[in-house]
């Protein structure tokens, strides 16, 4: 009898350890998938990213108000058009590449070139659209912008310091720090703080409340991917891929929204770029943008 109960006590405890193994396998094992993802993203040669970004009018200060209407007076759109953008690139070995692109607008409105603490913007694709849309809109006075005769590119602080506005502030999400470098014991612990859930493909979505955003990070299903369109190849389908979303819960950010998505990718080697503003031309450039910004008054009215 002593058996007898024995063994039906050592079955009911086998089987409440497996139970508890496998509750503990469905909650741990999302976490592992999700953690061995960020972490082949993040450690990859290379890391592909797509962004896109909504800003919210309603806080610019007068100094970024002006700059909205100057950049559509320059790119020939609407005001409203330049609140959304997308901005997609690559990093390798600490070098950075992105194009930056205005909703409805055909190809990239600049590129940007970084490095560690250094970025370079094409100031030369920014004027040479104004020259070309102000000599289509007025053909008779196409001779009053002047051919670019300065160096490419120049440092993202020279041109805020132009322009008088944090532009850095106005188009990089503030998106979850302390993720890269991580274990993945790391990325385990940082997903089982945040609400989990089962989306309809299969991936997985861990959301938090991150310095006033409703930010949400999305795993895709294995051998699968979030949004893979039907033009993208089996290849780029099935890359391991990360997607952070955030969505400004109190209204008070200049940035309402943002996407994006991080893909692992093969190494490749970048340079930083080879024609930079001497000082002497900022201080030219300097002058030619007052001369541009006294056309802007006259002939941006006709808008």
């Amino acid at each position: 009898m002593k058996k007898k109960y024995l063994t039906t006590g050592i079955f009911i405890g086998v089987f409440f350890l497996c139970a508890a193994a496998v509750c503990a396998a469905v909650r741990f094992l999302p976490l592992l998938r999700a953690a061995q993802t960020v972490r082949r993203v993040l450690s990859a040669e290379s890391v592909e990213y797509d962004v896109h970004v909504t800003l919210n009018r309603n806080q610019f200060s007068e100094r970024q108000e002006q700059f909205l209407q100057a950049v559509s007076w320059i790119l020939e759109t609407d005001e409203s058009a330049c609140l959304s953008w997308k901005v997609c690139g690559m990093i390798s070995d600490g070098r950075g590449y992105a194009q930056i692109f205005c909703a409805g607008l055909d190809g990239p409105v600049t590129d940007v070139r970084f490095e560690k603490n250094d970025i370079w913007v094409n100031v030369k694709m920014i004027y040479e659209a104004l020259q070309n849309n102000f000599t289509s809109a007025h053909p008779l006075l196409g001779h009053l912008l002047p051919d670019w005769k300065y160096s490419d590119y120049m440092s993202l602080e020279q041109m805020e310091e132009i322009f008088q506005i944090d532009i850095k502030g106005m188009f990089m999400p503030d998106m979850p720090k302390g993720a890269s470098g991580q274990n993945t014991w790391g990325y385990i612990v940082m997903f089982s703080q945040m609400e989990r859930k089962k989306m309809e493909d299969g991936g997985q979505q861990f959301s938090m409340e991150w310095n006033g955003y409703q930010t949400a990070v999305e795993i895709a299903k294995p051998g699968g991917a979030v949004e893979a369109s039907d033009a993208q190849s089996d290849k780029t389908a099935h890359k391991p891929s990360i997607f952070i979303q955030g969505e400004d819960q109190g209204g008070g950010r200049i940035i309402a929204s943002y996407r994006a998505e991080i893909s692992a990718g093969l190494a490749r080697e970048m340079a930083a770029p080879a024609s930079v503003m001497t000082q002497d031309e900022i201080e030219q450039f300097m002058k030619l943008w007052e001369f541009v910004k006294g056309m802007q008054g006259e002939f941006g009215k006709e808008r």
